[in-house]
């Protein structure tokens, strides 16, 4: 199948792609099938002639094969989800049923995951179907939709876990035995970290694997007789009981380094080694908590401590604890912010020195959160701190697009700004979600300029590439509040940048308005030194071919002033605040002062 230009190796009926070949080892089947209305199928795991009575090869032959062995009553439900799934480019997820050749009706869950090229273009979908017969869907009646529900809810069918729902009853018995014998019960919240970044590497039905395999291993971790939960997602409970008092917290340290060395062997899915590490919050009751809801909130609030900590950690709880769960639940609103669009950018106007018009806008988020409007400060450190931060990225990113698609559209064809992490520089998806946004909108990559602060931690090869490839597409690569940081000069050798943004603090020092405190060396004694200096980025930026704009802006006589230093642009307070799109549209033509 030929998409966006290569050729993907499919597997046909005469050998198997060594890519999809983990995903056969843990779930029941596997797929692969064309992007297109017939959804032609070039791959399907052996399992299919057990449910089905056919082989691979008969479906490799026929894509229609799969909708003969759906129930009736199920043929237009899931044609028509499949319909949406082309028409909307999302994922599919659908319960339904298929008949074997015996006449025996099997419940199935399906997850279909769109694969994409590095332009975001659509390729081919791989899917998982799992047999939920497993778990007794199938002796029950199909119109029963609450018995149904409540069978699924306790048992996870992806990782054959308990679920959350069961861990009252069982911390319950547990804390009654332990208040008997004077002993204590531990209760251990395992998170994975940044598992978000392994669904964006491998897809959904990839992540579905890893995860899979994760609780594999974890069963190897979890003494014998000790309840183990895949409480939901990336989420894992692990109870342990029965634990003497001086000794309890050294055998959850056990258990933990145990759960630590499982992990630390890379899983591998489509050829792709996966890595991940998990952090751990424990509390032991009854000291932390009496009640199986207080001793499971001790837990959580001990993990939001452990992931503050650094993430791959261990943490007991601790009183103070419950100041870093309260962080985690800034991280929970910020997730459900983005999602529902609550996070939003406002923008800023960024004027061309020599002829006084606007010729760049930079977006700058802001999150609409209880009435009050939060500036970065009070939420992007929180997602820095996970990979939420990424979330945030991909959302600005795809909002600036259609904001500079909608500005072309009123005659505006100007640049549109957008800050970006170093965490998300260095993603593996990171250039793919540029090149979908710019698609999706209708763009340039000459339209878009991506700003990454001098201190932010870009590291491995693969950020260099990244940056390399999108500033050869056309991307603006700007650096922004340069001279803030130590690493200025060693940043204009090692990123790709064709714009230099200068620090507002730089503007201070030459308009002799520096703080005390920053008033320590040479080139902040004076105006005169501080201009001098500012000169001299300006002088050195133009011999690299850099363009400059200078922050901070705030009157006349500044706008003068970097313009006599030879800036090519500027940005601050007097040329404009950051506003809303529409409050951006009526300060064209104004923007001189």
């Amino acid at each position: 199948m030929e998409a966006g230009g290569s050729r993907i190796p499919f597997v046909t009926e005469e050998g198997t792609d060594s890519r999809w070949g983990a995903l056969e080892t843990t779930l029941p089947l596997v797929y692969v099938a064309e992007f297109d209305r017939a959804g032609t199928v070039r791959y399907v795991s052996d399992v299919v002639e057990q449910w089905t009575g056919h082989t691979p090869a008969e479906f490799l032959a026929d894509s229609q094969l799969w909708y003969d062995c759906l129930h009736p009553d199920d043929l237009d439900r899931v044609r028509n989800a499949e319909q949406l799934l082309f028409d909307t480019k999302e994922q599919l997820n659908l319960e339904y049923r298929i008949i074997a050749p015996d006449g025996r009706v099997r419940w199935v869950w399906e997850r279909n995951t769109i694969v994409r090229d590095a332009r975001g273009v659509p390729m081919c979908t791989h899917g998982i179907v799992l047999d939920l017969s497993r778990y007794g869907v199938d002796k029950l009646d199909a119109v029963d939709a609450d018995a149904h529900a409540a069978l699924l809810i306790r048992r996870s069918f992806l990782t054959g876990l308990p679920t959350r729902q069961v861990l009252p009853e069982h911390l319950e018995m547990a804390l009654a035995r332990a208040e008997r014998d004077g002993d204590l019960v531990a209760l251990l919240d395992i998170d994975l970290d940044r598992f978000r970044g392994v669904n964006d590497a491998v897809g959904h039905a990839g992540g579905d694997v890893v995860l899979a395999q994760i609780a594999n291993r974890l069963r190897d971790c979890a003494p014998a007789g000790e309840l183990l939960l895949h409480s939901g997602a990336d989420e894992f409970l692990l109870m342990l009981s029965g634990l003497e008092v001086g000794a309890a917290d050294a055998a959850v340290a056990t258990v933990a380094q145990s759960i630590a060395d499982a992990l630390a062997a890379p899983f591998e899915v489509a050829a792709q080694p996966i890595e991940v590490r998990a952090s751990i919050g424990y509390a032991l009751g009854p000291q932390d908590g009496g009640d199986p809801e207080e001793l499971h909130r001790s837990a959580h609030a001990a993990l939001a401590a452990a992931k503050a900590a650094g993430r791959g950690e261990l943490r007991r709880y601790r009183p103070g604890a419950a100041d870093a769960l309260r962080r985690m639940s800034v991280d929970h609103r910020l997730r459900r912010a983005i999602e529902a669009g609550h996070v939003k950018p406002h923008f800023q106007p960024i004027v061309d020195l020599a002829s006084g018009e606007i010729c760049r806008v930079e977006a700058l988020a802001r999150w609409e959160s209880d009435g009050e409007l939060l500036l970065p400060a009070r939420f992007v450190p929180v997602a820095e701190e996970s990979s939420l931060i990424i979330d945030l990225d991909m959302h600005m990113i795809r909002q600036v697009c259609e904001t500079a698609r909608r500005l072309h559209d009123l005659g505006h064809r100007l640049p549109v700004h957008v800050n970006v992490s170093g965490r998300i520089v260095s993603w593996y998806g990171f250039v793919g979600v540029v090149l979908q946004a710019l698609d999706a909108a209708g763009i340039e990559p000459h339209d878009l300029s991506l700003e990454l602060t001098e201190g932010a931690a870009i590291t491995g090869s693969s950020a260099s590439v990244a940056l390399l490839e999108l500033r050869d597409a056309g991307v603006t690569i700007a650096m922004d509040d340069f001279g803030s940081a130590y690493s200025a000069v060693a940043r204009l050798r090692t990123l790709p940048i064709t714009l230099l943004k200068i620090d507002r603090m730089m503007v201070l020092a030459a308009t002799g308005e520096l703080p005390p405190s920053e008033r320590i060396g040479p080139a902040s004694f004076t105006p005169e030194a501080g201009a001098t200096i500012l000169a001299g980025v300006m002088r050195m930026a133009a011999q690299l071919g850099l363009r400059t704009i200078v922050e901070g802006v705030e009157s006349r006589a500044v706008r003068d002033l970097v313009q006599a230093t030879g800036a090519d642009m500027a940005q601050g307070y007097f040329f404009g605040r950051p506003v809303p799109f529409d409050d951006l549209l009526e300060t064209f033509g104004q923007a001189g002062g």
